[in-house]
């Protein structure tokens, strides 16, 4: 949340006390005003949920970020074991696998993360299974996750992999964090400032205490006096 709206979430807290305070005098007032409550406290409910989408979000973005920073030498290790595995496939007379592999940077870029992963992991795994024979080629056995060697491929891949957001959570990037929650407290705003305040007006007579706490409690930034002694008009919903 922001300044603003925290400000809002303040002023909302304050409401929802008062009438938790007065439950049981709101009993006996009109139903319309009863309606009102619970559909205030319908909208209220829907703060939580926004607020932890927007923290998703944000972890989404953070998770994106890491794969692109993984991505780039990735795909450089790519194109070095396919252009290997090509000239060996070609020397010993495999055309078709040769043929079959993606050679070019853009190759690889423009697959979607999935795809990337797949493609990686069958390039790793035929270096893997051709490794004997690609010592002219620049790969060997090596002890552990050293460059030119299968298992760093492998890593990179695995990392790659454990690094792209679960498509769920790809898809709602675009539609969940700051909006939805400056959505959900505008709605909220709005409406207290529109048809909560209505249904608070037929409090005036028979309910003047309640009537005068939830007026105060819906300022936001609180009661303050303006000059010349007059309250302060509410501050409208963003």
């Amino acid at each position: 949340m922001n300044r603003r709206q925290s400000n809002q979430d303040k002023r909302n807290q304050k409401i929802v006390a008062v009438l938790d305070e007065h439950a049981n005098e709101l009993l006996t007032a009109p139903a319309a005003v009863a309606e009102a409550i619970a559909e205030l406290r319908r909208r209220l409910g829907l703060t939580q949920p926004a607020v932890s989408q927007q923290l998703k979000g944000r972890r989404a973005k953070g998770a994106t970020k890491t794969k692109n920073d993984l991505e780039a030498p990735l795909v450089k290790q790519l194109v070095k074991a396919a252009n290997a595995l090509k000239m060996f496939y070609k020397k010993a007379g495999h055309l078709d696998l040769a043929q079959a592999l993606h050679l070019h940077p853009s190759d690889y870029t423009k697959l979607t993360e999935p795809a990337l992963v797949l493609e990686a992991q069958d390039v790793a795994d035929q270096l893997t299974t051709n490794l004997a024979s690609l010592a002219p080629y620049g790969y060997r056995n090596a002890s552990g996750k050293t460059p030119g060697s299968d298992e760093a491929l492998h890593a990179q891949v695995a990392a790659y992999a454990a690094s792209v957001p679960a498509p769920s959570t790809a898809r709602s990037q675009g539609k969940l964090g700051t909006g939805t929650v400056r959505n959900v407290f505008r709605d909220i705003a709005t409406y207290i400032d529109d048809d909560f305040r209505s249904a608070v007006e037929l409090l005036v007579d028979d309910h003047q205490d309640l009537y005068t706490l939830l007026r105060d409690a819906m300022r936001i930034g609180g009661g303050k006096k303006a000059q010349g002694g007059a309250d302060t008009a509410p501050t409208p919903g963003a």
